[in-house]
């Protein structure tokens, strides 16, 4: 039978998440055939004087031989060099040229774990910032290419566990100074803002609503997090980026911080559609629901109360303006 997920790739409209259903195994093709991989090896972002350190090995080895370390390592160098190095036109081209080659193989590396992080959230922060005015000189149908791919990589098998639950807000350590406090793990915290930047408005709706379909508590816990610490965003006149550092709970993700200039600003269609979407279906009484099922897990259920998210969600999210 044809899974909700598979049968998006037939219908632009009908977008949604499905827990075990990742990236398109066509759109990753397409996204690897039609990139060109550059003569020159990337390097960092260098502002005293030589030598530049180079990435050699990024031509010399396939993308799954690259220690991890390594790559995420010229993912900041780009991301930072890209602001920092805009008026020097050869340089930009390079890391925007290796990050288009790169991008099939950091997918379907994105679901690997280091230092805390998986690489999936600095592949969206490098996203953010190479398409920060759009997808100008990509082949028709790159939008939709992506969101089947990097948009649905929190989806991936390997990120949900035998009994349904997300391994990566499993993985996300809500301890803070020694004691609990709510975070959402910054990979689902991305996968939720790359969506709403970039699908179309009338793919939203049901979208949000597959979102909160998915019955996992642990993912619930990260999503009520990322709710109450992202409404000031989303209620924005101007949703932006640089507003993530200042949220009242952490849904940050690795190398956030970066996108404080030169990013997309999340469309405001898009958040009112969420929002309302959110509304209607995460009635009061469901909200309760949740809860029931989250307080299985202490760990989950004790900093959701001292944080007071569900409140903010009930008070806050859901009440209409």
């Amino acid at each position: 039978m044809e899974t909700m997920a598979e049968n998006s790739l037939n219908n632009p409209s009908f977008y949604v998440w499905e827990p075990g259903v990742g990236p398109s195994e066509a759109a990753l093709l397409r996204l690897q055939e039609l990139a060109v991989r550059p003569a020159a090896p990337p390097g960092e972002a260098w502002f005293m004087s030589p030598p530049r350190r180079m990435y050699p090995e990024f031509l010399n080895q396939p993308i799954a031989a690259i220690p991890l370390s390594v790559i995420h390592g010229l993912l900041f160098e780009a991301t930072t060099g890209i602001l920092a190095f805009h008026d020097v036109p050869e340089a930009v081209e390079s890391w925007r040229g290796w990050f288009r080659h790169l991008l099939p193989g950091l997918i379907v590396r994105g679901d690997e774990a280091y230092a805390f992080h998986y690489l999936i959230e600095s592949v969206f922060t490098i996203f953010f910032r190479v398409y920060s005015e759009g997808f100008q000189g990509e082949y028709e149908g790159f939008r939709r290419d992506v969101l089947e791919t990097l948009g649905r990589a929190i989806m991936m098998p390997s990120l949900w566990d035998d009994d349904g639950e997300s391994i990566c807000a499993q993985y996300q350590d809500w301890e803070t100074c020694g004691s609990l406090w709510p975070s959402c793990s910054g990979a689902i915290s991305a996968s939720l803002f790359f969506c709403l930047t970039y699908l179309k408005k009338d793919e939203v709706s049901v979208w949000t609503k597959s979102i909160l379909a998915i019955e996992c508590a642990y993912f619930r816990a990260h999503l009520l997090t990322w709710l109450a610490g992202s409404y000031e965003i989303l209620a924005s006149d101007v949703p932006n980026f640089r507003d993530i550092e200042q949220a009242t709970s952490r849904i940050k993700w690795l190398d956030s911080w970066t996108l404080e200039k030169l990013a997309p600003l999340i469309p405001v269609a898009n958040t009112q559609e969420f929002l309302t979407t959110v509304r209607q279906v995460l009635t009061l009484d469901r909200l309760f629901v949740w809860l029931e099922d989250i307080s299985r897990y202490k760990e989950l259920s004790e900093p959701l109360a001292s944080a007071r998210v569900a409140e903010i969600v009930a008070d806050v999210v859901l009440a209409v303006s």
